[in-house]
């Protein structure tokens, strides 16, 4: 997360990509993003995410960095 918050902050990065499905990422845009139609946090947001192991996605650190780059 902090990582991501200082290429962010420091060096201008625009985007964070990650290696996941696609639909589930795309929520995760779409909350990012502020989108009406998505859900009321990015804990909702990450739990939707059943590709992959829960603990990858659905974790404080992750979380956090979603309501990060929401803010």
């Amino acid at each position: 997360m902090y990582l991501s918050q200082r290429l962010i902050r420091e060096k201008g990065f625009s985007f964070i990509t990650v290696e996941g499905d696609w639909h589930d990422c795309y929520r995760v845009h779409r909350y990012v993003k502020g989108y009406d139609d998505t859900s009321d946090s990015a804990t909702q947001v990450l739990h939707a995410f059943n590709c992959w192991p829960m603990w990858m996605w659905a974790n404080g650190e992750v979380v956090a960095l979603t309501e990060w780059l929401r803010d």
